[in-house]
């Protein structure tokens, strides 16, 4: 399950993410990836060159990139906070109870992040994400034994924007494919889509947007279900191409 996303300015090469608690003087990296104190991970960003993503998952998670931390946060209150260290950009998120959390971290690029991925409570299990032939996605972990609900699945999915075209084939396949519980769900799930192609092109507009999610749901609804891969594809590329 996704807890939220944010992107931080951080002057300094440091972002710093666990508890509400004052850090007091961040740990020095001394050439380490991510150092951590029973509160509070320090991790190696990029720093000025660009913006840092940190994303926020229970349990469901993407397992891309590499693992900087694995182990256990003692967090004040219900509420993981990430921010520079010199306080200009903060974010927090609830994680439903505080005290000792499980805590893994996955960056891009250690030493030089420009994503990370905090996952609390990280399922033990493995799963593929819904993709389409010859367009892979990445693996996730999901709770062992358990299923991933669409929802989730779907948020995973548009969780960034590199491989444009695997993600977006993928998330019109999930659509596609699945009976949501409610009619109004897959709508919302269209609108989910359309607000994460709006961010491929800043001039995109609400009107063309409207449009666009209208041609979308009047295709998805009428997706042959032993069709899905080559349908999902080619609804995916007529999109893609219609965005420019």
């Amino acid at each position: 399950m996704k807890l939220g996303t944010a992107e931080i300015y951080a002057n300094h090469p440091i972002i710093v993410i666990g508890s509400t608690d004052p850090v007091g003087n961040p740990l020095a990296l001394g050439g380490s990836a991510a150092v951590a104190s029973e509160n509070h991970v320090t991790v190696a960003t990029r720093g000025q060159a660009g913006l840092t993503r940190v994303s926020l998952w229970k349990q469901a998670g993407p397992l891309v990139g590499e693992v900087v931390f694995d182990g256990h946060l003692i967090l004040a209150d219900h509420l993981i906070a990430v921010f520079d260290v010199e306080g200009l950009s903060r974010f927090s998120a609830t994680v439903g109870v505080g005290g000792r959390q499980r805590v893994a971290l996955l960056v891009d690029d250690p030493g030089f992040a420009s994503r990370i991925d905090v996952i609390f409570d990280r399922g033990q299990g493995r799963r593929a994400l819904t993709a389409v032939s010859g367009f892979p996605l990445y693996d996730v972990s999901v709770p062992a034994g358990e299923g991933l609900e669409k929802s989730d699945e779907l948020a995973l999915i548009l969780s960034g924007h590199d491989s444009p075209m695997s993600r977006l084939a993928a998330a019109i396949k999930l659509i596609g494919g699945s009976e949501a519980p409610r009619p109004p769900i897959k709508s919302f799930w269209i609108r989910l889509l359309i607000e994460w192609i709006r961010w491929l092109r800043p001039t995109f507009r609400i009107a063309e947007s409207r449009s666009l999610g209208a041609l979308i749901e009047e295709k998805l609804f009428r997706l042959p279900a032993d069709a899905l891969d080559s349908t999902a594809t080619e609804l995916a590329l007529e999109v893609l191409q219609q965005r420019h």
